[in-house]
């Protein structure tokens, strides 16, 4: 990756809740008589029932909690669970479900991950495209990105797609909790990256190399 694409990977590059207009705000607030009249003129005054497939390792008390705040707008979800091995064939290799799908971890709103990955997430035909999006717009962002040279291009377009990923409400997206990485103290040029470049912990392809042991601690 280039230096100034690291740097937008290690600076932030998004649309942070800080930006977000009050009227987006306002349909991410918990509101039973807002969700309820939005169902209503959609058709279903009296809900609907609904199903998730859920990988059996997640937070399952996590997903119990939007149960219970779905059934208090009427909505009735079922959680069906799976191994995690049956779960990635059924839901990424086959796409054999028709409704929901979780897996602790696939949070897509407050989840950092390098800006290459986070155009690519939502793309046409991506593995990891859980929600199956076929989105002209996200398309073509990751193409545009893929062809500019200029950094300041990527935080736009960064920013555009994170503002329509809100604006759609494509997936529901819970918070992640808290992970620490560790190190010795002699370890130097390790500032705790997880998967922001790599896929390990010093992200082997490019932490690797700026990483240095000092032998006097």
């Amino acid at each position: 990756m280039p230096s100034s694409l690291t740097s937008i990977a290690q600076n932030g590059g998004g649309f942070p809740y800080s930006k977000w207009p009050a009227a987006l705000q306002a349909q991410y607030t918990y509101n039973v008589t807002g969700a309820k009249a939005l169902l209503a003129g959609a058709g279903f005054p009296n809900g609907f029932n609904t199903d998730v497939v859920a990988d059996s390792s997640s937070d399952l008390n996590l997903l119990q909690i939007v149960q219970s705040e779905f059934a208090a707008v009427g909505v009735t979800m079922s959680i069906n669970l799976m191994t995690t091995a049956a779960w990635s064939s059924y839901v990424q290799t086959n796409h054999s479900y028709d409704a929901l799908a979780y897996r602790a971890g696939t949070g897509t709103l407050g989840q950092t991950q390098a800006p290459t990955s986070q155009l690519n997430r939502f793309r046409t035909g991506v593995t990891y495209n859980y929600m199956l999006i076929s989105d002209s717009k996200i398309d073509n962002w990751y193409t545009q990105a893929m062809a500019a040279t200029d950094p300041n291009v990527w935080l736009q377009i960064l920013e555009q797609e994170n503002e329509y990923m809100a604006q759609q409400h494509f997936t529901i997206s819970l918070l992640e909790v808290n992970s620490f990485n560790l190190c010795q103290p002699w370890l130097i040029g390790y500032n705790g990256q997880q998967q922001v470049i790599g896929t390990n912990a010093c992200g082997v392809g490019f932490y690797g190399a700026r990483c240095w042991i000092d032998h006097s601690k």
